[in-house]
């Protein structure tokens, strides 16, 4: 069920604050990434796709998960 922020105690608030008065809030950064030990875990996994695997990754990176304990799991 949907549910308001509380936007005083939000720990986002700064970087909403910042970006919210953009027309356009978006940004992208562009940049080079070695993934070469992501493709071998991936070899094992012929089912798994490259950029499932990557955006899972990136999001566990933004929640303060620990990406190299999951990349460890996969390799099990």
């Amino acid at each position: 069920m949907p549910h308001s922020l509380d936007l005083k105690s939000w720990h986002r608030r700064e970087l909403f604050e910042f970006f919210r008065g953009y027309a356009n809030p978006y940004f992208n950064i562009c940049t080079r990434l070695d993934i070469t030990r992501l493709m071998e875990i991936l070899r094992d996994r012929p089912g798994v796709s490259k950029s499932l695997a990557y955006h899972y990754l990136r999001y566990a990176s933004q929640t303060k998960s620990n990406p190299s304990v999951i990349v460890s799991k996969m390799t099990k």
